[in-house]
């Protein structure tokens, strides 16, 4: 099922997708919680997001997508994502 960007398989959020969608400030350091603990996809692209990506991003071990171009982080630091990336299908940052 799909609500607003978010799509769920068997009641578990699996997929974030929220491209152009006007967001702006900085991603709260919230990936650790549970709810996010089946997302392989995460598309925030084109947005007006800043700031450092947050550490508990690299905790998302099922992500096989991220794309968060077109945005205005500080750095993008892809060494951060070494303990995931031999699983990402596409990484745009």
């Amino acid at each position: 099922s799909e609500w607003c960007g978010l799509i769920f398989e068997n009641g578990n959020l699996t997929q974030i997708r929220l491209p152009n969608n006007g967001l702006e400030g900085e991603i709260p350091d919230i990936f650790s919680a549970e709810i996010f603990e089946d997302i392989t996809y995460l598309n925030l692209s084109n947005n007006k997001l800043f700031g450092k990506l947050p550490p508990s991003l690299r905790l998302l071990k099922k992500l096989t997508y991220l794309d968060l171009s077109q945005n205005k982080f500080e750095e993008i630091c892809k060494d951060c994502f070494s303990e995931i990336d031999s699983n990402f299908k596409s990484f745009e940052v």
